[in-house]
């Protein structure tokens, strides 16, 4: 990217009235793409991917009084793995713990990286896995590119959601991932239902043949218990829409 780049955290506060809404600053700098609430133990946090400061953060105010004009917010660095485009709260392996999936570009590759929360988040060390690598970005002229982009769980009907596993969980989700500036887009599948096993198979949904590909958008457009999925190709001004119905 060209140029300097300032950035500022806040959250917006609507007191009631049709238009207006009252800034509260949480910190400058770091916070830049993406965050995801989340309620670990007994605080409201932020859970930040900073694409130019290259960590993986978490931003907390004692007491979670994040309304209060004396909030003293606290930052900590869980990783630093570089540029994090994207970051995703959910259970993946369906076990009862949340995991944090984040999206990496190190400046050579792409990853897909998914963090074990620890009971004390604040102190303990976050073990990371990676899922999904081997993402190689486009050249972009006069600008910066990576990969890959946002990623998003789902299953491909309502039935496959309602299956379980002989243990009782649910079974795992699949997890759809735009490339962005590789131009394409991907599907990662869990390769057991083992809790344990972190291995995803990365299958390639469409390749645009284009710079940069998009997000991708996923409902059940017809009501007949199969996901649909709309991906965008950016670059190629094209809309690609895929379904799971037989």
């Amino acid at each position: 990217m060209i140029g300097s780049t300032t950035t500022e955290f806040l959250w917006l506060e609507n007191e009631g009235e049709l238009t207006g809404w009252t800034q509260h600053s949480i910190s400058d700098g770091g916070a830049d793409v993406h965050f995801r609430n989340a309620q670990l133990g007994s605080y409201d946090v932020f859970i930040v991917g900073e694409f130019f400061a290259e960590s993986l953060t978490v931003y907390y105010v004692a007491g979670n009084d994040w309304a209060s004009p004396d909030a003293n917010v606290q930052r900590i660095v869980i990783d630093t793995p570089g540029q994090i485009f994207d970051v995703y709260v959910d259970d993946f392996n369906r076990d009862g713990r949340y995991e944090v999936l984040a999206t990496v570009y190190d400046g050579d590759e792409g990853h897909v990286y998914i963090y074990d929360i620890p009971a004390d988040f604040l102190n303990d060390p976050w073990e990371r896995r990676s899922i999904a690598d081997e993402f190689f970005a486009n050249f972009i002229l006069l600008g910066q590119s990576m990969t890959p982009g946002s990623p998003k769980p789902f299953y491909p009907s309502e039935e496959y959601e309602e299956q379980t596993t002989p243990d009782g969980r649910q079974v795992k989700p699949w997890i759809s991932l735009s490339g962005d500036d590789d131009g394409k887009h991907y599907i990662l599948v869990p390769v057991s239902e083992d809790a344990d096993d972190w291995t995803y198979e990365k299958n390639i949904l469409v390749d645009t043949g284009a710079t940069t590909s998009g997000k991708i958008a996923i409902a059940d457009l017809d009501g007949d218990g199969y996901t649909e999925l709309i991906a965008a190709g950016y670059s190629i001004g094209k809309l690609y829409v895929f379904t799971y119905a037989p």
